[in-house]
């Protein structure tokens, strides 16, 4: 979120780089996420929408089109 761009991962449990995720994510299910800032008023950070999956995934046009905001 800090970035204010989208992030897909789409396959947590081989990310090295993402420190504990794997490890947290694991238990719950969690095989990859997709996740998007929701910005409001001039940038300014209001939280994030996520979506969590139990197999490997990647977006499919529609979702990655849902993704982006603000839409086209």
């Amino acid at each position: 979120m800090y970035r204010r761009e989208t992030v897909v991962v789409t396959d947590i449990l081989p990310g090295i780089a993402l420190g504990a995720v794997p490890r947290l994510a694991e238990p719950y299910g969690f095989r990859a996420c997709w996740s998007t800032p929701i910005l409001v008023q001039s940038d300014r950070l209001l939280g994030s929408f996520a979506m969590y999956y139990a197999n490997r995934a990647s977006p499919s046009p529609a979702e990655t089109q849902a993704l982006k905001w603000p839409p086209t």
